[in-house]
Protein backbone atom coordinates (compact mmCIF):
# COMPACT_ATOMS: atom_id res chain seq x y z
CA UNK A 1 0.00 0.00 0.00
CA UNK A 2 2.83 2.45 0.56
CA UNK A 3 4.36 2.09 -2.71
CA UNK A 4 1.22 2.31 -4.37
CA UNK A 5 0.42 5.74 -2.05
CA UNK A 6 3.78 7.41 -3.17
CA UNK A 7 2.89 6.31 -6.91
CA UNK A 8 -0.36 8.06 -6.39
CA UNK A 9 1.60 11.45 -4.75
CA UNK A 10 4.51 11.44 -7.70
CA UNK A 11 1.42 11.52 -10.08
CA UNK A 12 -0.48 14.17 -8.24
CA UNK A 13 2.40 16.55 -8.22
CA UNK A 14 2.85 16.13 -11.83
CA UNK A 15 -1.05 16.96 -12.33
CA UNK A 16 -1.99 13.89 -13.27
CA UNK A 17 -5.20 14.50 -10.84
CA UNK A 18 -7.43 11.96 -12.05
CA UNK A 19 -4.70 9.14 -12.30
CA UNK A 20 -3.91 10.20 -8.43
CA UNK A 21 -7.68 10.65 -7.78
CA UNK A 22 -8.37 6.53 -9.15
CA UNK A 23 -5.27 5.32 -7.23
CA UNK A 24 -6.48 6.80 -3.92
CA UNK A 25 -9.81 5.89 -4.12
CA UNK A 26 -8.43 2.07 -4.49
CA UNK A 27 -7.11 2.43 -1.26
CA UNK A 28 -9.64 3.94 0.49
CA UNK A 29 -11.44 0.48 -0.64
CA UNK A 30 -8.66 -1.16 1.19
CA UNK A 31 -8.44 1.22 4.26
CA UNK A 32 -11.83 3.72 4.68
CA UNK A 33 -10.30 4.81 7.63
CA UNK A 34 -6.77 5.96 6.04
CA UNK A 35 -6.79 9.84 7.04
CA UNK A 36 -3.84 10.07 5.01
CA UNK A 37 -5.49 9.65 1.67
CA UNK A 38 -8.97 11.09 1.83
CA UNK A 39 -6.34 14.57 2.98
CA UNK A 40 -5.45 14.01 -0.48
CA UNK A 41 -8.65 13.19 -2.44
CA UNK A 42 -9.43 16.45 -0.94
CA UNK A 43 -6.31 18.58 -2.28
CA UNK A 44 -7.70 16.97 -5.86
CA UNK A 45 -11.02 18.41 -5.12
CA UNK A 46 -9.30 21.47 -4.54
CA UNK A 47 -7.17 21.62 -7.85
CA UNK A 48 -10.27 20.91 -9.86
CA UNK A 49 -12.13 23.79 -7.83
CA UNK A 50 -15.02 22.06 -5.87
CA UNK A 51 -13.94 23.63 -2.85
CA UNK A 52 -16.99 22.92 -0.70
CA UNK A 53 -16.38 18.99 -1.58
CA UNK A 54 -12.87 19.61 -0.54
CA UNK A 55 -13.90 21.23 2.64
CA UNK A 56 -16.36 18.11 3.77
CA UNK A 57 -13.48 15.63 2.80
CA UNK A 58 -11.08 17.52 4.81
CA UNK A 59 -13.50 17.64 7.96
CA UNK A 60 -13.76 13.55 7.72
CA UNK A 61 -10.01 13.40 8.13
CA UNK A 62 -9.64 15.98 10.66
CA UNK A 63 -12.34 13.45 12.59
CA UNK A 64 -10.27 10.77 12.12
CA UNK A 65 -7.02 12.20 12.73
CA UNK A 66 -7.51 15.82 14.52
CA UNK A 67 -4.05 15.79 15.62
CA UNK A 68 -2.70 16.17 12.00
CA UNK A 69 -1.28 19.86 11.60
CA UNK A 70 -1.41 19.29 7.82
CA UNK A 71 -5.37 18.65 7.84
CA UNK A 72 -6.07 21.55 9.85
CA UNK A 73 -3.49 24.01 7.72
CA UNK A 74 -5.56 23.09 4.39
CA UNK A 75 -9.00 23.81 6.20
CA UNK A 76 -7.26 27.20 6.77
CA UNK A 77 -6.34 27.75 3.27
CA UNK A 78 -9.66 26.75 1.72
CA UNK A 79 -11.44 28.71 4.22
CA UNK A 80 -9.50 31.74 3.80
CA UNK A 81 -9.88 31.43 -0.01
CA UNK A 82 -14.28 30.91 0.67
CA UNK A 83 -13.98 34.04 2.66
CA UNK A 84 -14.60 32.15 6.15
CA UNK A 85 -11.91 34.31 7.69
CA UNK A 86 -12.83 33.34 11.44
CA UNK A 87 -12.73 29.37 11.02
CA UNK A 88 -9.57 29.34 8.46
CA UNK A 89 -8.58 31.60 11.36
CA UNK A 90 -9.53 28.93 14.18
CA UNK A 91 -7.85 26.01 12.08
CA UNK A 92 -4.39 27.96 11.52
CA UNK A 93 -4.28 28.23 15.25
CA UNK A 94 -4.96 25.05 16.00
CA UNK A 95 -2.05 24.00 12.87
CA UNK A 96 0.27 26.07 15.46
CA UNK A 97 -1.01 24.29 18.85
CA UNK A 98 0.50 20.85 16.73
CA UNK A 99 2.96 22.08 15.01
CA UNK A 100 4.91 25.43 16.61
CA UNK A 101 7.25 25.73 13.65
CA UNK A 102 4.57 25.77 10.83
CA UNK A 103 5.84 28.50 9.28
CA UNK A 104 3.36 28.79 6.32
CA UNK A 105 0.18 28.71 8.64
CA UNK A 106 2.11 31.98 10.69
CA UNK A 107 2.28 33.69 7.41
CA UNK A 108 -0.93 32.78 5.68
CA UNK A 109 -2.75 33.72 9.37
CA UNK A 110 -0.95 37.15 8.49
CA UNK A 111 -2.52 37.90 5.62
CA UNK A 112 -5.81 37.49 7.42
CA UNK A 113 -4.99 39.88 9.91
CA UNK A 114 -3.98 42.36 7.25
CA UNK A 115 -7.09 42.09 5.98
CA UNK A 116 -9.23 43.16 9.03
CA UNK A 117 -6.08 46.08 9.57
CA UNK A 118 -5.02 43.98 12.44
CA UNK A 119 -1.82 45.62 11.81
CA UNK A 120 0.31 44.60 14.95
CA UNK A 121 -1.61 40.87 14.84
CA UNK A 122 -0.23 40.83 11.46
CA UNK A 123 3.48 41.55 11.91
CA UNK A 124 3.76 38.77 14.80
CA UNK A 125 2.35 36.19 12.83
CA UNK A 126 4.73 37.32 9.65
CA UNK A 127 7.81 37.94 12.09
CA UNK A 128 7.06 34.60 13.31
CA UNK A 129 7.22 33.02 10.17
CA UNK A 130 10.41 34.75 8.84
CA UNK A 131 12.05 33.42 11.95
CA UNK A 132 10.75 30.44 11.51
CA UNK A 133 12.21 30.22 7.78
CA UNK A 134 14.27 32.95 6.10
CA UNK A 135 13.08 31.83 2.58
CA UNK A 136 8.84 32.12 3.40
CA UNK A 137 8.83 35.01 0.90
CA UNK A 138 4.98 35.36 0.71
CA UNK A 139 5.83 36.60 4.40
CA UNK A 140 7.52 39.31 3.84
CA UNK A 141 5.52 40.42 0.73
CA UNK A 142 2.71 40.68 3.56
CA UNK A 143 4.90 42.59 5.63
CA UNK A 144 5.79 44.93 3.52
CA UNK A 145 2.16 45.77 2.40
CA UNK A 146 1.49 45.75 6.10
CA UNK A 147 4.37 48.33 6.99
CA UNK A 148 3.03 50.80 3.93
CA UNK A 149 -0.41 50.74 5.24
CA UNK A 150 0.99 51.67 8.10
CA UNK A 151 2.60 54.64 6.68
CA UNK A 152 6.21 53.14 6.75
CA UNK A 153 6.55 52.72 3.29
CA UNK A 154 10.67 53.41 3.97
CA UNK A 155 10.64 49.88 6.09
CA UNK A 156 8.01 48.55 3.26
CA UNK A 157 10.32 48.81 0.51
CA UNK A 158 13.05 47.36 2.39
CA UNK A 159 11.06 44.34 3.20
CA UNK A 160 9.83 43.81 0.21
CA UNK A 161 13.81 44.55 -1.47
CA UNK A 162 14.39 40.94 0.94
CA UNK A 163 11.53 38.96 -0.97
CA UNK A 164 12.85 39.83 -4.36
CA UNK A 165 16.00 38.44 -3.16
CA UNK A 166 14.11 35.41 -2.43
CA UNK A 167 11.93 35.12 -5.35
CA UNK A 168 12.50 37.62 -7.90
CA UNK A 169 10.08 37.37 -10.12
CA UNK A 170 8.19 39.33 -7.51
CA UNK A 171 9.26 42.15 -9.09
CA UNK A 172 8.24 42.88 -13.05
CA UNK A 173 10.65 44.01 -16.16
CA UNK A 174 11.03 48.14 -15.84
CA UNK A 175 9.56 48.30 -12.19
CA UNK A 176 11.33 50.14 -9.17
CA UNK A 177 10.78 49.02 -5.71
CA UNK A 178 7.96 51.24 -4.85
CA UNK A 179 6.16 50.51 -7.85
CA UNK A 180 6.43 46.86 -7.24
CA UNK A 181 5.30 47.41 -3.35
CA UNK A 182 2.21 49.63 -5.03
CA UNK A 183 1.20 47.08 -7.45
CA UNK A 184 1.15 44.10 -4.85
CA UNK A 185 -0.41 46.28 -2.04
CA UNK A 186 -3.33 45.90 -4.89
CA UNK A 187 -3.50 42.23 -5.66
CA UNK A 188 -4.80 39.26 -3.20
CA UNK A 189 -2.25 37.91 -0.55
CA UNK A 190 -0.41 34.89 -2.01
CA UNK A 191 -0.96 31.50 -0.01
CA UNK A 192 1.27 28.88 0.74
CA UNK A 193 -0.91 25.77 -0.38
CA UNK A 194 -1.68 22.74 1.53
CA UNK A 195 1.36 19.83 0.83
CA UNK A 196 0.82 16.97 -1.15
CA UNK A 197 2.47 14.97 0.98
CA UNK A 198 2.44 12.14 3.74
CA UNK A 199 4.88 13.93 6.28
CA UNK A 200 5.78 17.98 7.09
CA UNK A 201 9.07 18.80 6.48
CA UNK A 202 10.46 20.90 9.34
CA UNK A 203 10.51 24.31 8.59
CA UNK A 204 12.68 25.73 11.52
CA UNK A 205 16.21 27.01 10.23
CA UNK A 206 16.08 30.05 13.28
CA UNK A 207 16.79 33.16 10.98
CA UNK A 208 16.65 36.28 12.56
CA UNK A 209 14.19 38.58 12.23
CA UNK A 210 14.67 42.09 10.21
CA UNK A 211 16.12 45.03 12.17
CA UNK A 212 13.06 46.95 11.93
CA UNK A 213 10.66 44.07 12.24
CA UNK A 214 12.59 43.85 16.27
CA UNK A 215 11.36 47.53 16.96
CA UNK A 216 8.08 46.20 17.74
CA UNK A 217 7.36 45.88 21.54
CA UNK A 218 6.65 42.34 22.18
CA UNK A 219 2.67 41.22 23.26
CA UNK A 220 2.37 40.77 26.99
CA UNK A 221 -0.76 38.95 27.89
CA UNK A 222 -2.18 40.10 31.80
CA UNK A 223 -5.40 38.94 33.14
CA UNK A 224 -7.39 41.60 36.06
CA UNK A 225 -9.58 39.68 38.42
CA UNK A 226 -10.13 41.10 41.78
CA UNK A 227 -9.98 38.03 44.46
CA UNK A 228 -12.67 35.52 45.18
CA UNK A 229 -14.83 36.46 42.16
CA UNK A 230 -14.89 33.29 40.01
CA UNK A 231 -11.44 33.81 38.63
CA UNK A 232 -9.45 30.84 40.08
CA UNK A 233 -11.25 28.01 37.93
CA UNK A 234 -11.15 30.52 34.79
CA UNK A 235 -7.38 31.08 34.82
CA UNK A 236 -6.75 27.32 35.27
CA UNK A 237 -8.83 26.77 32.34
CA UNK A 238 -6.30 29.25 30.34
CA UNK A 239 -3.18 28.09 32.15
CA UNK A 240 -3.62 24.85 30.57
CA UNK A 241 -3.91 25.80 27.04
CA UNK A 242 -0.65 23.71 25.73
CA UNK A 243 1.15 26.88 23.85
CA UNK A 244 0.75 29.00 27.66
CA UNK A 245 2.80 29.21 30.24
CA UNK A 246 0.98 30.80 33.12
CA UNK A 247 2.14 32.92 36.27
CA UNK A 248 0.02 33.57 39.14
CA UNK A 249 -0.60 36.68 41.47
CA UNK A 250 1.86 38.93 39.92
CA UNK A 251 2.23 42.28 41.17
CA UNK A 252 4.95 44.90 41.24
CA UNK A 253 4.09 45.11 44.87
CA UNK A 254 4.31 41.29 45.16
CA UNK A 255 8.33 42.10 46.73
CA UNK A 256 6.39 43.94 49.72
CA UNK A 257 3.86 41.37 51.21
CA UNK A 258 3.87 38.27 48.71
CA UNK A 259 5.69 35.05 49.88
CA UNK A 260 8.63 34.11 48.04
CA UNK A 261 6.28 31.29 45.34
CA UNK A 262 4.38 34.82 43.93
CA UNK A 263 7.74 36.44 42.90
CA UNK A 264 7.69 36.32 38.79
CA UNK A 265 11.26 35.52 38.82
CA UNK A 266 10.87 32.21 41.20
CA UNK A 267 7.88 31.21 39.01
CA UNK A 268 10.01 31.24 36.07
CA UNK A 269 12.95 29.54 37.55
CA UNK A 270 10.81 26.56 39.61
CA UNK A 271 7.58 26.13 37.30
CA UNK A 272 9.48 26.84 33.75
CA UNK A 273 13.65 26.02 35.00
CA UNK A 274 14.39 29.00 32.72
CA UNK A 275 17.60 30.68 34.42
CA UNK A 276 20.94 28.92 35.09
CA UNK A 277 22.23 29.97 38.46
CA UNK A 278 24.00 32.78 37.28
CA UNK A 279 20.65 34.34 36.51
CA UNK A 280 19.62 33.55 39.56
CA UNK A 281 21.95 35.61 41.55
CA UNK A 282 20.77 38.59 39.59
CA UNK A 283 16.88 37.70 38.84
CA UNK A 284 16.10 36.39 42.24
CA UNK A 285 18.37 38.60 43.96
CA UNK A 286 16.30 41.56 42.53
CA UNK A 287 19.29 43.19 40.66
CA UNK A 288 17.18 44.04 37.56
CA UNK A 289 14.57 46.03 36.62
CA UNK A 290 11.20 44.97 37.37
CA UNK A 291 10.04 45.85 33.15
CA UNK A 292 13.37 44.11 32.00
CA UNK A 293 13.46 40.80 34.06
CA UNK A 294 9.87 40.71 32.61
CA UNK A 295 11.36 41.00 29.33
CA UNK A 296 14.25 38.26 29.59
CA UNK A 297 11.39 35.88 30.76
CA UNK A 298 9.66 36.51 27.98
CA UNK A 299 12.21 36.65 25.38
CA UNK A 300 13.08 32.81 26.76
CA UNK A 301 9.85 31.30 26.60
CA UNK A 302 9.09 33.05 23.02
CA UNK A 303 12.26 31.46 22.16
CA UNK A 304 10.48 28.01 23.43
CA UNK A 305 7.53 28.86 21.51
CA UNK A 306 5.45 29.53 24.55
CA UNK A 307 3.08 32.66 25.41
CA UNK A 308 3.61 34.12 28.45
CA UNK A 309 0.33 35.21 30.62
CA UNK A 310 0.25 36.55 34.00
CA UNK A 311 -2.58 36.27 36.35
CA UNK A 312 -2.21 40.08 37.47
CA UNK A 313 -2.70 40.23 41.23
CA UNK A 314 -5.36 42.87 41.20
CA UNK A 315 -6.30 42.54 45.05
CA UNK A 316 -3.45 44.92 45.59
CA UNK A 317 -4.80 47.29 43.47
CA UNK A 318 -8.18 47.60 44.71
CA UNK A 319 -8.63 45.98 48.02
CA UNK A 320 -5.66 45.64 49.70
CA UNK A 321 -6.67 44.15 52.44
CA UNK A 322 -5.17 42.79 54.79
CA UNK A 323 -1.65 42.96 52.79
CA UNK A 324 -1.66 46.28 52.58
CA UNK A 325 -3.37 49.73 53.76
CA UNK A 326 -3.20 51.70 50.67
CA UNK A 327 -4.05 50.80 46.89
CA UNK A 328 -3.19 53.00 44.46
CA UNK A 329 -6.68 51.94 42.62
CA UNK A 330 -4.76 51.26 39.31
CA UNK A 331 -4.22 48.84 36.91
CA UNK A 332 -0.43 48.50 38.32
CA UNK A 333 1.09 46.32 36.47
CA UNK A 334 -0.19 46.98 33.15
CA UNK A 335 1.45 50.78 33.84
CA UNK A 336 4.80 49.43 35.29
CA UNK A 337 5.18 47.21 32.00
CA UNK A 338 3.52 48.95 29.15
CA UNK A 339 6.42 50.86 27.76
CA UNK A 340 8.31 47.77 27.55
CA UNK A 341 5.26 45.93 25.86
CA UNK A 342 2.31 45.82 24.03
CA UNK A 343 -0.36 44.76 26.46
CA UNK A 344 -3.24 42.59 25.45
CA UNK A 345 -5.35 42.57 28.66
CA UNK A 346 -8.52 40.85 30.01
CA UNK A 347 -10.73 41.04 33.07
CA UNK A 348 -13.20 38.44 34.79
CA UNK A 349 -15.34 39.69 37.38
CA UNK A 350 -18.46 38.88 39.18
CA UNK A 351 -21.70 40.22 40.38
CA UNK A 352 -21.00 42.81 43.67
CA UNK A 353 -23.06 41.53 45.96
CA UNK A 354 -21.83 38.05 45.66
CA UNK A 355 -18.28 39.03 45.44
CA UNK A 356 -18.79 40.77 48.82
CA UNK A 357 -20.19 37.29 50.47
CA UNK A 358 -17.36 35.53 48.78
CA UNK A 359 -14.80 37.29 50.36
CA UNK A 360 -16.41 37.25 53.83
CA UNK A 361 -15.99 33.66 53.57
CA UNK A 362 -12.25 33.86 53.88
CA UNK A 363 -11.11 33.85 56.99
CA UNK A 364 -8.17 36.43 56.40
CA UNK A 365 -10.51 38.82 55.45
CA UNK A 366 -13.15 38.74 58.63
CA UNK A 367 -13.20 41.79 60.86
CA UNK A 368 -10.54 43.28 58.17
CA UNK A 369 -12.04 44.15 55.09
CA UNK A 370 -14.98 46.82 55.67
CA UNK A 371 -17.98 46.90 53.43
CA UNK A 372 -17.32 50.92 52.52
CA UNK A 373 -13.59 49.81 51.69
CA UNK A 374 -14.71 46.92 49.50
CA UNK A 375 -17.39 48.77 47.27
CA UNK A 376 -14.90 51.54 46.73
CA UNK A 377 -12.30 48.97 45.36
CA UNK A 378 -14.76 47.40 43.37
CA UNK A 379 -16.20 50.53 41.55
CA UNK A 380 -12.66 51.21 41.00
CA UNK A 381 -11.90 48.02 39.42
CA UNK A 382 -15.06 48.39 37.55
CA UNK A 383 -13.74 51.66 36.22
CA UNK A 384 -10.12 50.69 35.12
CA UNK A 385 -11.28 48.14 33.22
CA UNK A 386 -13.92 49.80 30.95
CA UNK A 387 -11.72 49.88 27.76
CA UNK A 388 -10.80 46.18 28.10
CA UNK A 389 -12.76 43.15 26.99
CA UNK A 390 -14.92 41.53 30.53
CA UNK A 391 -15.94 38.28 30.89
CA UNK A 392 -18.41 37.94 33.54
CA UNK A 393 -18.13 34.33 36.13
CA UNK A 394 -21.89 33.95 35.56
CA UNK A 395 -22.02 33.40 31.99
CA UNK A 396 -18.93 31.33 32.45
CA UNK A 397 -20.36 28.78 34.76
CA UNK A 398 -23.53 28.36 31.92
CA UNK A 399 -21.05 27.83 29.32
CA UNK A 400 -17.47 27.40 29.92
CA UNK A 401 -16.36 25.99 26.65
CA UNK A 402 -17.72 29.14 24.27
CA UNK A 403 -16.48 31.49 27.08
CA UNK A 404 -12.76 30.24 27.08
CA UNK A 405 -12.58 30.16 23.58
CA UNK A 406 -13.62 33.62 23.69
CA UNK A 407 -11.05 34.36 26.27
CA UNK A 408 -8.50 33.33 23.82
CA UNK A 409 -9.60 35.03 21.15
CA UNK A 410 -9.36 38.31 23.61
CA UNK A 411 -5.85 37.40 24.65
CA UNK A 412 -4.92 36.02 21.61
CA UNK A 413 -3.68 32.74 21.47
CA UNK A 414 -4.44 29.42 20.43
CA UNK A 415 -7.92 27.48 21.84
CA UNK A 416 -7.53 23.64 22.69
CA UNK A 417 -10.76 22.65 23.84
CA UNK A 418 -9.04 19.60 25.57
CA UNK A 419 -8.85 22.30 28.13
CA UNK A 420 -11.93 20.78 30.06
CA UNK A 421 -10.17 17.56 30.49
CA UNK A 422 -7.19 19.57 31.83
CA UNK A 423 -7.81 22.37 34.12
CA UNK A 424 -8.35 20.44 37.36
CA UNK A 425 -4.39 19.11 37.23
CA UNK A 426 -3.25 22.85 36.83
CA UNK A 427 -2.35 23.17 40.80
CA UNK A 428 -0.36 26.30 40.67
CA UNK A 429 -3.30 28.31 40.64
CA UNK A 430 -5.34 27.48 43.75
CA UNK A 431 -9.51 26.73 43.82
CA UNK A 432 -11.72 29.40 45.60
CA UNK A 433 -14.19 28.97 48.88
CA UNK A 434 -17.21 26.40 47.21
CA UNK A 435 -15.65 25.46 43.57
CA UNK A 436 -15.92 22.03 42.90
CA UNK A 437 -12.22 20.30 42.22
CA UNK A 438 -13.52 18.15 39.87
CA UNK A 439 -16.00 19.50 37.74
CA UNK A 440 -17.12 23.62 36.17
CA UNK A 441 -20.25 24.34 37.68
CA UNK A 442 -21.62 27.14 39.63
CA UNK A 443 -21.21 27.34 43.57
CA UNK A 444 -24.08 27.09 46.12
CA UNK A 445 -25.76 29.97 45.65
CA UNK A 446 -25.52 32.92 47.90
CA UNK A 447 -28.19 33.90 50.23
CA UNK A 448 -28.68 37.60 50.01
CA UNK A 449 -30.36 38.82 52.97
CA UNK A 450 -32.30 41.94 54.04
CA UNK A 451 -28.99 43.59 55.57
CA UNK A 452 -27.18 42.75 53.15
CA UNK A 453 -29.47 43.72 50.51
CA UNK A 454 -30.40 47.37 52.19
CA UNK A 455 -26.57 48.08 53.09
CA UNK A 456 -25.67 47.58 48.84
CA UNK A 457 -28.62 50.00 48.02
CA UNK A 458 -27.93 52.60 50.76
CA UNK A 459 -24.11 52.57 48.63
CA UNK A 460 -23.70 55.56 46.19
CA UNK A 461 -20.49 53.07 44.66
CA UNK A 462 -22.66 50.14 44.03
CA UNK A 463 -25.27 51.55 41.67
CA UNK A 464 -22.55 52.92 39.25
CA UNK A 465 -20.36 49.71 39.61
CA UNK A 466 -23.81 48.29 38.26
CA UNK A 467 -24.04 50.12 35.44
CA UNK A 468 -20.35 50.13 34.36
CA UNK A 469 -20.30 45.91 34.57
CA UNK A 470 -23.77 45.47 33.53
CA UNK A 471 -25.07 43.66 36.35
CA UNK A 472 -28.77 43.97 37.17
CA UNK A 473 -29.78 44.94 41.43
CA UNK A 474 -30.60 41.47 43.59
CA UNK A 475 -33.26 40.51 45.32
CA UNK A 476 -33.54 39.02 49.26
CA UNK A 477 -33.86 36.00 49.39
CA UNK A 478 -37.04 34.74 50.16
CA UNK A 479 -37.51 32.60 53.16
CA UNK A 480 -38.06 28.75 53.01
CA UNK A 481 -40.73 27.81 55.01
Amino acid sequence: MIDRLQQAIQLHRKGDLDAAHEIYTDLLKEDAQNADVIYLISLVALQVNQHLDAVNILVHAIKLNNKEPRYLFALGYISQDLGWDEQAENAYQQAIILKQDFSEAFSNMGHLHTGFNRYQDAIRCYQASINLNSKTYSAYLGLAVTLQRMGLTKEAVETLELAIKIQPAVAFVGENTLQTLQRIEKAKPILYQPLITADIPSTTEGIPSAPFIQKQKPLLRIIHQLPISGGATMSKCIAVMPTVNFFNNIHPRNQEVATYGQNVFFQADQWYRLFSEADKKDLLGKSVDYAEGMRIIHERLEKRGKIMVIRCWSHLDFLGTPFINDPKGTLALTEALSEAFEIKEVATLCHPVDNWINLQKVLMMQGKLTFDHYIKGYLAFAEKIQNIPQFQYETFIKNPESEIKKLCEALQIPYDPLFKDRWKFEMRVGLEPGDNPEIIEASKKNTYTNEIVENFEASFDYWPALKLTQYDHVEVTPKVT
